[in-house]
């Protein structure tokens, strides 16, 4: 079970955290894996390889197919990097802060791959961070964010709130930063339908504690960040890394701009 809190803040809400390199096909993928495999097992020691479904439209209707993901985990397995022939990514539910630790497992993840897998055509990078909302009693989640967010709740005073998903999409330079607010989320579903979890990586205590909430009364609130960019480059260890550092620092400031002193207060006390 995991023990701590993620991120700098004593009781920080984030739960889970995923850097995706998306990059052209590359068919032969499998020849690589080995090499790989050899290269990262000093930090990424555990394989398992489970079989995805792909869903494409067509014409005739959804046409769906399988393939082999490889996914490599840490010992103890808050920490993965996940490869199918077209992204790696690398995940983590469990780390002190971006520049001190997560930073180092990316750039040995992406000095390995560079390695193993190079000359690969880049065609985006995502960073993509979840963050959960657990009021206190008699607290609601709009009660931990600035006022032009919370006030999103209100807008049928006449009414009960059940629940309410709102996105917002801000371009920074050659960067798109997108931000998913939720509230009323049941607690037992902190992570998001369509965020993609290898079914190994253990759980952050975030999503632990939200999970053990009661079901009823005010629910929790998920903030969901995804800063991305599309470099249209052949890969590049320096850049790559500059690039996610870049697309960290717009969620970190997004994330600021949106939470009110009270939640500053309650997770960092």
């Amino acid at each position: 079970m995991a023990s701590k809190a993620m991120g700098s803040m004593k009781n920080a809400p984030l739960a889970s955290v995923v850097a995706e390199i998306r990059f052209s096909e590359t068919l032969k993928i499998d020849e690589k894996v080995a090499d790989l495999q050899e290269t990262l097992e000093s930090q990424f020691p555990r394989l398992d390889r489970p079989s995805i479904q792909n869903v494409e439209l067509t014409e005739k209707g959804a046409k769906i197919s399988s393939e082999t993901r490889w996914d490599f985990y840490s010992p103890n397995a808050h920490h993965a990097v996940s490869l199918t022939k077209t992204a790696i990514a690398v995940h983590a539910t469990e780390y002190v802060n971006y520049d001190d630790d997560f930073a180092g497992r990316l750039r040995f993840v992406l000095r390995s791959f560079a390695r193993c897998v190079p000359g690969r055509f880049i065609e985006r990078l995502g960073l993509r961070s979840i963050d959960v909302i657990i009021p206190r009693k008699d607290e609601k989640p709009e009660d931990y964010l600035t006022p032009s967010i919370a006030s999103l709740s209100r807008v049928w005073p006449a009414a009960t709130l059940q629940q309410s998903a709102t996105i917002f999409a801000f371009s920074r330079d050659d960067r798109v930063i997108r931000m998913r607010c939720v509230l009323r989320q049941p607690p037992s579903s902190p992570l998001p339908p369509d965020f993609s979890f290898p079914p190994l990586l253990r759980k952050s205590a975030r999503a632990e504690e939200s999970e053990k909430i009661p079901v009823g009364g005010a629910g929790i609130g998920v903030l969901d960040f995804d800063s991305s960019c599309t470099p249209s480059a052949v890969f590049d260890e320096d850049m790559v890394f500059d690039l996610f550092g870049k697309l960290h620092e717009d969620s970190s400031q997004l994330f600021k701009a949106v939470i009110n002193d009270h939640a500053r207060m309650v997770w960092n006390s």
